[in-house]
């Protein structure tokens, strides 16, 4: 028997109950998508923040690379970012420029994305507030001073360009210890910090609004078990008939909603009967359906999005950032321990001539290539990283001097004896050269560990390539 045909007025009644526990269901959807947005905004206030930081990151290693080397590319890229920053990007457009291949020009401005010249404005229509507009605006501005130190310095160089007297190499040595001096670091931490600003402001905002979007979307719960609950007492007034036919089935979309309270996204109901309580307990699993959903969805997003900041998409390796992450925390084991470790800069040999005479796509696959030969060769207890085009890093912990050279030589023959085959049966032959710097006891820091390894790269490449060499600090005249 339906509901109906006991009484009008319980059915309506019933009714009632049941369009508002519809209603609540449409508000915690509602709800439950208002806090996804919420934390797709707090993750873009991370990107942003992050991109300003990268864009810093990314002046810094082209003005050293200038000053170091004198190749007129790294100043090229240097003023491709600056452009940029011109523009009013804030450096949002920097994965533009990260994308960039060091064997080729940069794009033309035209070629970039365009510039957001109204940035305050979009920002601020997405909830920014104007302290946290202030403070991207303060980093940008002292990042754009720290641009005056670095042109000075780079202003040191190209006066002796070509130059190789005393007087020039003094210049460039000068040039470059203002840019790796106390006081360049300093100006660096300058533009760190109103970004550190940004991000506990944003923390603290989004926070507070996503404790609030749940604490919502809770009332939202308690109301639909209050509903439940009244209209499970109310039918406790009926016969034998309508306790069997509907105080069971509340009973279970109780428990079902309880479930749900608790963050039990899979529980599921099933309501025995054809009345209007079989249409409620469908809507409480459509909701339940749709919450889990959204759940798994945003679960997904969120391992994706941490597996896309870790890692090289071209070779799957870890990529500069998660490299450096874990090789500080090795480097921390290794001098509480006091052991030695080894850290190893290497790139592939005349990698430009294989993209000329093969094309990127042949270069790519080369790239590949040797990241699974490291994986290959390497221990288990390694680390390796794609530190930018075709260059690689790689530590070895607790490894002494030699035990680093013999690993670097077996990796630079495995090489050299496993050519790259191409799908047209066309097969590639190519070395990589290998710079080791060493730290006794673990007491050098990363950053001097991987400009040994570099300048030791430079020397091999200088040697004639396909070779390893070990660090040796410049003899003292």
């Amino acid at each position: 028997m339906n509901i109906a045909t006991i009484s009008t007025s319980r059915v309506f009644s019933s009714l009632l109950l049941i369009s508002a526990l519809g209603l609540l269901t449409g508000q915690i959807l509602a709800s439950q998508a208002q806090i996804i947005a919420a934390e797709e905004r707090r993750f873009r206030s991370f990107q942003i923040a992050e991109a300003l930081r990268r864009s810093s990151d990314e002046l810094t290693r082209m003005a050293r690379s200038y000053v170091i080397t004198g190749d007129n590319q790294f100043i090229q890229r240097y003023l491709a970012i600056m452009d940029l920053r011109r523009r009013g990007d804030l450096g949002l457009n920097i994965d533009d420029y990260a994308s960039w291949d060091l064997t080729r020009p940069p794009p033309r401005a035209d070629q970039l994305r365009p510039s957001s010249s109204d940035w305050r404005q979009q920002m601020r229509r997405a909830g920014f507030a104007e302290r946290e507009l202030s403070l991207l605006q303060t980093a940008w501005q002292r990042s754009s001073e720290l641009a005056e130190l670095e042109q000075r310095a780079f202003a040191q160089v190209e006066a002796y360009l070509g130059d190789v007297s005393p007087a020039a190499r003094a210049a460039r040595e000068n040039a470059i210890n203002q840019l790796h001096d106390l006081n360049y670091h300093a100006e660096k931490a300058r533009i760190m910090a109103p970004i550190a600003e940004f991000l506990q402001a944003v923390d603290k905002r989004t926070s507070a609004e996503l404790s609030e979007l749940q604490r919502t979307q809770r009332l939202f719960l308690q109301v639909q078990i209050v509903l439940a609950l009244g209209l499970f007492l109310g039918v406790l007034l009926f016969t034998f008939y309508v306790r069997r036919k509907v105080l069971l089935p509340l009973r279970q979309l109780m428990q079902h909603a309880q479930a749900l309270s608790r963050g039990d996204y899979s529980s599921r109901t099933e309501v025995v009967s054809h009345n209007e309580l079989a249409l409620l307990g469908r809507t409480f699993n459509q909701m339940a359906e749709a919450i889990e959903r959204d759940v798994a969805a945003r679960r997904q997003l969120q391992q994706e999005l941490e597996t896309l900041a870790c890692t090289d998409f071209l070779t799957q390796l870890s990529n500069r950032r998660h490299f450096i992450d874990l090789a500080s925390a090795a480097l921390a084991r290794s001098r509480r321990n006091g052991l030695a470790l080894a850290v190893c800069m290497l790139d592939v040999d005349h990698f430009k001539a294989i993209n000329d005479q093969f094309g990127h796509a042949a270069g790519d696959l080369v790239l590949q290539h040797l990241a699974a030969v490291i994986q290959h060769t390497l221990r288990e207890v390694d680390l390796c990283g794609r530190i930018g085009g075709e260059e690689f890093a790689l530590l070895l912990p607790e490894t002494a001097a030699d035990e680093a050279l013999r690993a670097s030589e077996r990796l630079r023959t495995s090489v050299a004896n496993s050519p790259v085959s191409f799908e047209d049966g066309r097969r590639v032959h190519y070395s990589i050269s290998i710079g080791v710097a060493v730290s006794p006891d673990g007491s050098l820091g990363l950053d001097r560990l991987l400009n040994q390894a570099d300048a030791a790269l430079y020397q091999a490449k200088a040697g004639g390539r396909n070779r390893v060499k070990l660090y040796e600090p410049p003899a003292v005249t």
